[in-house]
């Protein structure tokens, strides 16, 4: 859980249910702040599955109330699930699939919990299912088994030896996530860190990175204030979703054109391009809708000298992170208030 916690912040008390507002049926709800990463990854694998489901994702983004049906997100949320246990597991891994009683403390919970041991997608879908009742339970231990569900699916040991320093824990301070989570939930190892691959600090110290291409990605606004280095293998996922860090927030990005996640050309960054923004903690009214488009008179992120830099500092902080994945570009909010 982290140093000197032997019980989770309350607001992780809560489980994976979906916002009561038709215009955003596919997004979950989280109730308060703290485990926003574990939240945003989910999102993200669910988005992933209904983008299996029904690869036209304008029709279903911008009128999820007729084209999404309760038992559609409910499939994908499961489907979106097990594709975060398959990734810990590893390919030919046993799934862990954990559930307890909600009626109770913490300390009741903990003992209470039942643990189910899968192999394959169908059969891990099958226990993730037959959880849904704890799993959804909006003021239930719901979040803190599937957490629980990936660590041992994984193997605490093994999440340990991924970490660069295992004694930080999983949560944070301020109940936050860690990056280790957030990297165990979207790639299925909890490395330390954003760049691609290990770096050998010297002969005693390796700081561990994302070794392979991950489904959805990672954006964040520490590397635009160059505190950080995200690599292409969440740069650049497999599917047009980003889990997105601003702001000591996670959210998510995504978009209907699957060319714009696709390894960065010089000059090739699928522009003009609409993306679609959702944070579950906002209690949006609707889905915001972003057009990124090339700015011909800004020289780009890359190339740009600091007092350019300066002069975006007023910039809103999503803008920014949509700046270190297509450099050089204005964002036009499409009515919607920008988020400052």
């Amino acid at each position: 859980l982290g140093p000197n916690r032997h019980s989770p912040p309350p607001s992780w008390v809560q489980g994976f249910y979906f916002s009561d507002n038709p215009k955003l049926a596919f997004g979950l709800v989280q109730r308060d702040g703290g485990p926003c990463g574990v939240l945003a990854a989910v999102q993200a694998a669910t988005l992933d599955a209904l983008m299996e489901d029904d690869p036209d994702v304008r029709r279903w983004a911008e009128d999820p109330s007729r084209a999404i049906t309760g038992v559609a997100r409910t499939n994908a949320l499961v489907r979106g699930l097990g594709k975060i246990l398959g990734r810990a597991a590893g390919s030919g891994g046993v799934v862990s699939v954990v559930s307890g009683s909600d009626d109770s403390s913490f300390r009741g919970f903990m003992g209470s919990l039942r643990q189910r041991r899968c192999s394959g997608a169908a059969e891990t879908q099958a226990a993730l299912r037959a959880s849904l009742p704890h799993l959804q339970d909006r003021c239930g231990y719901g979040l803190l088994s599937f957490v629980l569900s990936v660590v041992l699916t994984r193997g605490a040991e093994r999440v340990a030896l991924d970490m660069d320093d295992p004694t930080c824990g999983l949560i944070g301070g301020y109940g936050y996530c860690t990056q280790d989570l957030v990297n165990l939930l979207m790639t299925g190892r909890a490395a330390t860190n954003l760049f691609d691959g290990n770096m050998q600090l010297d002969e005693q110290t390796t700081l561990k990175g994302i070794g392979a291409r991950s489904s959805c990605g990672y954006l964040t606004v520490y590397e635009w204030y160059r505190h950080l280095k995200v690599g292409s293998n969440l740069k650049d996922p497999y599917k047009p979703i980003w889990v997105v860090n601003s702001e000591s927030h996670y959210s998510v990005l995504f978009s209907a054109d699957p060319k714009c996640c696709q390894p960065r050309a010089k000059g090739d960054q699928a522009l003009p391009l609409d993306l679609y923004y959702y944070d579950e903690l906002a209690n949006q009214d609707d889905l915001i809708r972003l057009t990124v488009a090339a700015d011909p008179e800004r020289a780009g992120f890359a190339g740009e000298e600091e007092e350019d830099r300066e002069s975006m500092e007023d910039r809103p902080p999503l803008e920014k992170v949509i700046e270190t994945r297509w450099p050089g570009v204005r964002v036009d909010w499409n009515g919607a208030d920008p988020i400052l």
